[in-house]
């Protein structure tokens, strides 16, 4: 099917309606999640970063009934310090018997991803060989490191070897304690997600999700470093664990994330349930665990692939695990 059959979604309450119709139809969300309506508002209403891209995703018709959708989520990345619009892609669905309307709606994205950043962090097996083919970046493995906590961290002779967070400063569990990020000690440099207060309170609110945060503030409550966790189980096949999905920072060293960590593993019960690991994760530039202390360590396949305009390919990509859809 060319690409030329495809539409851009416009986003109204009787098209909305159809939308979560079709996307019950083609693939229901799992039981005791949200429904879709709430998922689509989380996307498009509650989005902090909503204006900074129209697109809502593509439709294809036949017979003027909906047989294939691929969505989009307006999100913000930074370039060397300056916010930028950009979209994650999610939820490719097609009817049976019109296969080909997803490679159209890919060859619509791709088009738009040579204009600004195009974010596919779930797409199943078949898509990622489209991805590729298509010259999108491949960020296909991170490093998992297993931390044990508590009274489990005696397993580890460095167990104790975290820092502690500078007396100047408070751990806070709820972004609701936040007032405001700190400005970077230094000027940022490549791509990488753009974070600010009101993108941490959305991608805490997600409705998919129960998600985690753990933050050092000032007495003005100044946010400088922070975590964003989930609970996964069977983390390395066999462990629960709080599981890192995302850390930040305004320092210009990676101690004060360590700290937190640090925090979570001299008091287990900070983040209500008391867990007895921690796994880390951490994509090629991602400094941040490098030479903290870890029961073991490996290699572990991702699917994050992102189509990048021209001003985008050739810079340094901090790429974290909750970016695109992995987590909304």
């Amino acid at each position: 099917m060319p690409d030329s059959n495809v539409q851009e979604y416009i986003d109204t309450p009787a098209s909305r309606l159809e939308l979560a119709h079709f996307l019950r139809q083609t693939g229901d969300l799992p039981a005791g999640s949200c429904s879709w309506e709430e998922r689509l508002a989380h996307w498009w209403d509650e989005n902090p970063h909503a204006s900074m891209h129209p697109l809502r995703g593509y439709i294809v018709r036949d017979g003027g009934k909906m047989v294939g959708y691929g969505g989009a989520i307006p999100v913000s990345y930074s370039l060397d310090g300056q916010r930028i619009g950009a979209l994650a892609a999610t939820t490719l669905r097609v009817n049976e018997g019109h296969v080909q309307c997803g490679l159209g709606i890919m060859l619509r994205m791709r088009r738009l991803g040579e204009q600004v950043p195009f974010a596919h962090t779930t797409p199943v097996p078949k898509l990622r060989k489209v991805l590729h083919d298509m010259g999108a970046k491949v960020e296909s493995h991170l490093v998992r490191r297993l931390v044990p906590i508590g009274t489990f961290s005696r397993l580890l002779p460095g167990g104790s070897g975290w820092p502690k967070l500078d007396p100047s400063m408070t751990v806070v569990t709820s972004v609701s304690d936040v007032t405001r990020l700190a400005e970077p000690a230094l000027p940022r440099k490549g791509l990488e997600p753009f974070v600010s207060l009101e993108s941490l309170c959305w991608q805490l609110t997600t409705p998919m999700h129960q998600l985690h945060f753990i933050g050092a503030v000032d007495i003005t409550g100044t946010l400088y470093s922070c975590l964003i966790l989930r609970r996964r189980e069977r983390v390395m096949r066999a462990f629960t664990a709080w599981e890192v999905v995302q850390s930040w920072t305004a320092r210009n060293s990676a101690e004060e994330v360590q700290a937190l960590v640090g925090k979570l593993v001299r008091d287990p019960g900070l983040l209500g349930e008391r867990l007895n690991w921690l796994s880390s994760t951490a994509f090629p530039e991602d400094r941040h665990w490098e030479g903290t202390p870890r029961l073991t360590e490996h290699q572990e396949e991702v699917c994050h692939y992102f189509l990048l305009p021209e001003s985008c390919r050739e810079v340094k990509k901090l790429s974290m695990l909750a970016e695109g859809d992995l987590l909304l």
